[in-house]
């Protein structure tokens, strides 16, 4: 057993050795601090003597290593141009801490964060090799002197979110004293305080920080800390720990095995301590080269520095069906943040201003990978240096320093040392009795470490197979093998891939090729048997199969995915199906059927469009499921729209509208209906852009956007006249008229509500009939014509009704409960609208249960009952947020603030 986390530590046989003289002490510290990886003969002379090594400093090495070898064994290994020390996890305590780290970051619930956070503090003993004055080792064990604050800092704030106010308050007074400088400490000290019922204490703690700050180093406490002061003494509701967002902890686990990149890893922690405007690394290099697990692996080394947040997403540069947009991956970075539904801006330029107001100030770690243009990553760049963005890419990206600060580090291919090093850690010992044989092996990999990946986990799952089976059927492929140079290219890893997807059982080989028509970033078992065209149960053993050989990987229960490499790989691959364009229908009927589900089960009311629904019932149930697919939709209707397929495209926009409206994703629907419209002028099908215009214009309307929306809703209508369709012309007109409220176009709306109530009644189309009643109402209702609004939406309400529409009842019914507000007719408000949430929480309907919510808070204030209207508010707020309609959470935040300050003034 070692210990690094204090003074050098020995036990042998649990019995504790103490190791004598200089050299020993030194190079076994500069072995532990890089363990079971080659450290040379170079670093360990520098730790020794630093820059006075003696002219025998190579024989004193070997002299030393042979000292320590009769103390701990041979576990002290020659090899390469040094040395390596092998160790395992459960002996060095730097290692059990890192163990234990890691499992606290798997962990989701919060107790059990702090408990192995926790165990992981108490295997410090005092500062990292306390006593060994090395300036290199120094160096090293900064590393660790740095995690065990960092690691505190987590701690704490995972028992903040459990309420251990008091304790946490009076451990941070203690440690303050130990680390003065740490602003974090004092920020979370101030939390603690203030959440424990001592804003006096909180703010004095401020004042001492200020003071602190000034005297030792001449600055101003962060904007960070001065904000939580402010905060403090408007005693702002977001410090009360029922008001606290969640954090975005989205890293990826650390790839195992992790080999080499030393410099380069000195290079990004270099980066990261440089002070600028902004703060960007760039990890470049070919496909294959190990991009993506260097910086996981650094992000992992670096996250407690970011408490604020660590933010993954897979820009996918190179991915056949094209990579993430700008907008698509501030999106994804904005709903990281806990910004959803209507609060998502539909424009870039909304979506990058809104992204930098939230940045500004936080600290964030932000890794995104895979990027294939400057353009793409611009709109990530963060607003201060408080974040720090982490970019991969097989481009150099240049143009990227005209504009900012850049720590650029560019991956070579690994040396034939490391790549056998990695070859061996996870094979084992066995490939030293093959030593011929691995180094051919790693000779074809060229020095890539996904290809030596696969090799190392085909060998390591069949203990059996000899290297040299693997090595010859490398070789037979002579012509395709290429991996020595660096502009190698893809063929080098497809050469790897050919050898994985060669060993393939036959059914495994033939699902491979048909899961490469796949056009999304994941996938789930049901598809792939619909695709593949077998039952539940082969389909779990093929899919492991194919995971097994790295081909794919298992993103959550019952999903899967490619690497993006690996994909495009299994897209040509495909090609060579006999029945590639059965295939491809296969895949379209199956997301034609789903979103033909989600149309029949959420809005059965719409039947412009027929298709055959799946027969399937989604574990978790379907709207569920539909989230967890909804990064699929764009993908899908754009390789419909690329195949020609253009009906299915248009189809397949109308039906999924469904879900879009039910769960209010105004933003993420947009691109949809884009495509869908697109594909429908293709057809120059007036039907197809009827319907695909209204979507579109609904989506810019929910979006923010109504002047959008009208010019959508023209074009829907000059087709709908076009055709003679009065019925879908009257739908259309309702909705443009909500588009003119919006814009306070008040005269043009009342018109366009009549036209539409009068064209519905003659095509009797009774629930266009009702729609359209509710809208007009609404609008009487906000001019103040409260007899004209009851009439309108009584008569809304009766034909909900007939038709048994619970979500158009529950909408009515809300619109009639804000009436009955406006009127001061307080127990009738309440009453329908409670009836209304009673159906909104029947059909699992989301998007319009805040603005009901809303609306019984109010009413009950209006009646006199303030805590049932003040726990009404609270969930429309909570729901609200949820959602991300800013509308109803602004409103619904105000009315409590409101009422919180009348009953402070009166009491």
């Amino acid at each position: 057993m070692y210990g690094i986390l204090g003074p050098l530590a020995l036990k042998i046989n649990g019995e504790s050795i103490t190791v004598r003289g200089v050299k020993k002490q030194r190079m076994l510290a500069c072995l532990l601090l890089s363990p079971n990886a080659i450290v040379s003969t170079d670093a360990v002379i520098e730790a020794i003597w630093e820059d006075k090594s003696p002219d025998t400093a190579v024989r004193q090495v070997r002299n030393t290593a042979s000292q320590l070898r009769r103390m701990i064994g041979s576990v002290l290994e020659t090899a390469g141009n040094g040395y390596r020390l092998r160790v395992e996890d459960d002996q060095l305590d730097a290692l059990q801490a890192d163990s234990i780290i890691a499992r606290a970051d798997a962990a989701t619930d919060r107790g059990e964060q702090a408990r192995l956070l926790r165990e992981a503090l108490g295997l410090w003993r005092g500062p990292a090799l306390e006593g060994i004055d090395s300036r290199s080792i120094r160096f090293g064990a900064i590393h660790w002197d740095n995690k065990y604050p960092a690691c505190l800092e987590r701690c704490v704030d995972a028992e903040l979110e459990l309420g251990r106010h008091a304790e946490v308050a009076a451990e941070l007074t203690t440690v303050i004293g130990r680390f003065p400088l740490r602003e974090r400490f004092r920020y979370q000290l101030m939390l603690a305080l203030y959440r424990n019922g001592q804003p006096d204490a909180a703010l004095a703690a401020y004042q001492d920080t200020r003071r602190t700050l000034d005297a030792e180093l001449g600055i101003e406490p962060s904007a960070r800390l001065n904000e939580l002061q402010q905060q403090i003494l408007r005693r702002d509701r977001k410090l009360d720990l029922s008001e606290q967002a969640p954090i975005p902890l989205q890293l990826p686990p650390p790839v195992g095995y992790f080999t080499g990149r030393r410099a380069e890893l000195a290079q990004l922690h270099d980066g990261l301590g440089q002070v600028d405007e902004s703060q960007i690394a760039l990890i470049a290099g070919q496909g294959g080269i190990g991009k993506t697990a260097l910086a996981v692996y650094f992000a992992h080394q670096v996250k407690d520095r970011f408490p604020d947040g660590q933010i993954f997403l897979d820009l996918r540069g190179h991915d056949p069906m094209g990579a993430l947009t700008a907008s698509d991956a501030l999106l994804h970075v904005l709903r990281s943040l806990s910004v959803t539904g209507s609060a998502l801006p539909s424009d870039l330029d909304g979506q990058i201003n809104l992204y930098r107001s939230l940045a500004a100030g936080r600290r964030l770690l932000i890794i995104a990978d895979n990027a294939s243009s400057v353009e793409q990553i611009l709109p990530l760049v963060p607003p201060d240096g408080s974040s720090f963005l982490v970019l991969t890419s097989r481009h150099r990206l240049s143009p990227l320093t005209l504009k900012h600060a850049v720590q650029r580090a560019t991956l070579e291919v690994l040396d034939r040392d490391e790549s056998l090093d990695l070859l061996r850690r996870v094979v084992g010992p066995r490939l030293d009795s093959e030593l011929d044989a691995a180094h051919e092996l790693v000779t074809h990999c060229g020095g890539l470490p996904l290809a030596v990946r696969l090799i190392a986990a085909r060998l390591s799952s069949r203990k059996r197979l000899p290297l040299a089976t693997i090595a010859d059927q490398l070789r037979r492929q002579d012509t395709r093998i290429d991996m020595v140079s660096q502009d190698s290219g893809s063929y080098g890893l497809r050469s790897v891939f050919d050898a994985s997807y060669q060993a393939l059982s036959e059914p495994a080989a033939l699902a491979f090729r048909l899961l490469g028509l796949h056009p999304g970033p994941a996938f789930c078992t049901h598809l792939a048997a619909c695709l593949i065209e077998t039952g539940q149960a082969q389909i779990d053993e093929i899919l492991d199969e194919i995971a097994e050989a790295h081909l794919l990987v298992e993103v959550s229960d019952g999903r899967y995915a490619f690497h993006d490499l690996v994909r495009i790989y299994a897209a040509e691959r495909a090609k060579s199906l006999s029945d590639l364009d059965n295939a491809l229908h296969r895949l379209r009927q199956w997301y034609l059927g789903l979103a033909a589900l989600a149309n029949q089960k959420l809005t059965p009311q719409r039947k412009r469009v027929q298709a055959m629904a799946l027969q399937f019932d989604p574990p978790g149930g379907l709207l569920a499921f539909l989230d967890t697919e909804q990064l699929n939709f764009v993908p899908f209707i754009q390789h419909a729209e690329a195949q020609g397929d253009l009906t299915a495209a248009w189809h397949f926009g109308y039906l999924i509208n469904s879900y879009f409206l039910f769960r209010g994703h105004a933003a993420e629907s947009v691109p949809v209906h884009q495509a869908a419209l697109r594909a429908a002028h293709e057809t120059s099908d007036l039907v197809a852009i009827s319907v695909a215009s209204k979507n579109l214009g609904v989506a810019y309307r929910r979006t923010g956007n109504p002047q959008a929306a009208v010019g959508h809703f023209t074009a829907a209508l000059e087709a709908e006249q076009a055709i003679g369709d009065q019925r879908a012309a009257g739908f259309t007109l309702s909705q443009l008229g909500i588009a003119y409220t919006d814009l306070e176009r008040y005269v043009e709306a009342m018109a366009t509500y009549r036209t539409a109530i009068a064209i519905l009644s003659q095509a009797d189309d009774r629930r266009g009939l009702g729609v359209a009643y509710n809208n007009l109402g609404e609008l009487h209702n906000i001019l103040g014509d409260h007899d004209a609004a009851e009439q309108c939406l009584q008569q809304s309400l009766s034909i909900a009704r007939e038709l048994g529409d619970q979500r158009d009842e529950a909408i009515t019914l809300t619109a009639l409960g804000t009436l009955h507000i406006r009127r001061s007719e307080y127990d009738l408000a309440i009453t329908t609208l409670h009836t209304a949430l009673d159906l909104q929480r029947a059909i699992g309907e989301n998007f319009t249960r805040a603005e009901t919510l809303c609306g019984l808070g109010t009413a009950y204030l209006g009646r006199g009952d303030t805590d049932a209207g003040l726990r009404q508010l609270r969930e429309a707020a909570s729901l609200a947020r949820q959602t991300g309609d800013q509308r109803w959470l602004a409103y619904a935040q105000q009315k409590i603030d409101a009422t919180n300050t009348r009953t402070e003034e009166r009491s």
